[in-house]
């Protein structure tokens, strides 16, 4: 959002009889409706269980029931997102905390949406990562996210609480041969973040990494993260060799999160699909699949981005480090 939309959106908010003032024909057309949130990513969170512990995530200490969505929940959730039409084009099965491949009808269902016309999207530790699953999620998937520290026992075990490096290393195999497999049909691209303590040029000069190197190209990709958010204030401290990053100072404009809506594992609607503190029953739900229209839901989202211009925002967000304004 720009400076002038910024001042226009306060002078509204404090003089509300100004909505009412006719406008010149194409103003509008420029200025759009600056609290207005635009829907970009509808989220299907069908679990958020996790088989890993990492000192970035604040999933160690959420207080959430854990568990699986039900078929019921799901079919609700397909209805609000086939309500909305061509306004979406991507649906991220990515949890906001949890690994998507714990639901153990995580493939049928990303096939479902994928039929449905939509692109998908998720990302995976790969802990659970099988040779059969890898294939049929290359078929369903536009994109999967591998998200793993490094590929040395002793980093992996350091940053995501369990000694899983052999078990992902392996799995990781499994879904770069899969991919390159003659008989795989699918577009579906692979990128590999590396959440990393070590300094890149020490990951890159690993036995594991040279060996998969030859494999990196238009359609395997990776990359790599040393700073990592706070989680609204969750996060305090890091190992060595990874940077916490501070909030950001300005908050008066809505974060491209209110522009997100994730439906929980039961059933819970909630803007923001990237950060909670201690529980995603907070100030960001937004209502209940059953109950909820796609309507109510930008009601909701308008609502939440009006909070952040007249400086009343979420307490979620407050203190958050992953702040990313709607520009």
């Amino acid at each position: 959002m720009s400076n002038t939309l910024y001042y226009l959106n306060k002078l509204w908010l404090r003089f509300p009889a100004l909505a009412n003032v006719p406008l010149p024909r194409k103003l509008p057309v420029l200025l759009g409706n600056p609290t207005t949130p635009v829907l970009k990513t509808f989220s299907i969170a069908t679990t958020n269980i996790c088989n890993a512990k990492c000192v970035f995530c604040a999933y160690p200490k959420s207080l959430d029931s854990k568990g699986v969505m039900s078929d019921v929940t799901f079919e609700n959730a397909l209805e609000l997102l086939k309500s909305y039409g061509s306004d979406i084009t991507y649906v991220d099965f990515t949890p906001t905390v949890g690994d998507p491949l714990i639901d153990p009808k995580i493939v049928e269902r990303v096939e479902r949406v994928k039929k449905l016309g939509y692109k998908t999207t998720l990302t995976t530790n790969c802990i659970l990562l099988t040779a059969e699953v890898a294939k049929k999620l290359l078929l369903y998937c536009d994109e999967i996210y591998i998200s793993i520290p490094s590929l040395t026992r002793d980093d992996y075990a350091q940053v995501y609480g369990v000694d899983k490096q052999l078990d992902v290393f392996e799995n990781l195999s499994y879904l770069i041969f899969a991919k390159l497999s003659r008989s795989n049909t699918g577009n579906c691209k692979i990128h590999i973040r590396f959440r990393n303590k070590l300094k890149p040029s020490e990951i890159i000069r690993s036995l594991t990494f040279q060996s998969l190197a030859c494999y990196f190209g238009k359609d395997i990709t990776f990359s790599f993260t040393s700073s990592f958010d706070n989680w609204g204030g969750a996060i305090v401290a890091l190992p060595k060799g990874m940077k916490l990053r501070t909030k950001g100072s300005t908050r008066k404009i809505p974060c491209k999160g209110m522009g997100h809506v994730s439906v929980l594992h039961d059933g819970t609607l909630r803007a923001c699909g990237c950060r909670f503190i201690m529980s995603q029953h907070d100030s960001l739900v937004i209502g209940h699949v059953t109950r909820t229209d796609k309507f109510a839901v930008r009601s909701e989202l308008e609502r939440l981005s009006r909070s952040f211009v007249s400086g009343e925002r979420p307490a979620t967000c407050k203190d958050c480090s992953f702040y990313d304004p709607a520009t």
